[in-house]
């Protein structure tokens, strides 16, 4: 009985244990699908301008620092810099992307085109009911 709960206690130790390790945060290795820019670069100027156009393999990532604007260009297969107009600051890999949809497509859209300003309210209803209201209590 004593070798039994020993053994138990090792196995479960052991479970345990290998629970715990850390993993690689991508599984079997599997490459990008698609590479987006970085939301800033090392100075922490925010991202202008994303432009990859399907007939080039290059991600143009504009960054902008008044009244200057910088540039730096990604491989869209690797994502690795290619060049880099930001005086050095540019990150030197893109962003890896998990999907391959934007966000926006992933809900159906409105059929109705949504407005800012509140539609214009009918009145006519209103009035004929308080003309009635008026008419019955005149008798």
């Amino acid at each position: 009985m004593r070798s039994f709960l020993t053994i138990f206690t090792l196995l479960i130790g052991s479970t345990l244990t290998s629970a715990m390790v850390a993993r690689d945060s991508t599984p079997f290795n599997t490459p990008c699908a698609l590479y987006t820019c970085p939301l800033t670069d090392q100075r922490s100027q925010g991202l202008l301008l994303s432009d990859s156009s399907a007939s080039s393999d290059l991600i143009n990532c504009t960054y902008a620092l008044r009244p200057t604007y910088h540039l730096c260009v990604y491989s869209k297969t690797t994502g690795v810099l290619t060049a880099d107009n930001d005086a050095g600051n540019c990150p030197s890999k893109a962003v890896c992307s998990t999907s391959s949809r934007r966000r926006r497509d992933a809900l159906p859209q409105s059929p109705r085109l949504r407005s800012s300003v509140a539609r214009q309210v009918d009145t006519s209803p209103l009035k004929a009911r308080s003309q009635l209201g008026s008419a019955k209590r005149a008798k």
